[in-house]
């Protein structure tokens, strides 16, 4: 397929591209650890009930 941009400019791209992910990835696994104990709570009533309805929920999930 035919670029229109120089290998240099796809390598800063791709390590652009990567870093954001990285970034990203990050951000995730902070926010799933500072959740953990309503991700839990929430992942038992799912596993029980397979469904959860919205004031079940907004006692579980942490107030913003």
């Amino acid at each position: 397929e035919q670029k229109d941009y120089s290998e240099k400019t796809a390598e800063i791209i791709d390590k652009e591209i990567s870093s954001i992910i990285e970034h990203a990835e990050k951000v995730a696994e902070q926010v799933i650890s500072t959740h953990r104990k309503e991700l839990n709570e929430l992942t038992e009533i799912l596993l029980q009930k397979e469904t959860i309805e919205g004031e079940e929920l907004n006692k579980i999930l942490p107030k913003k």
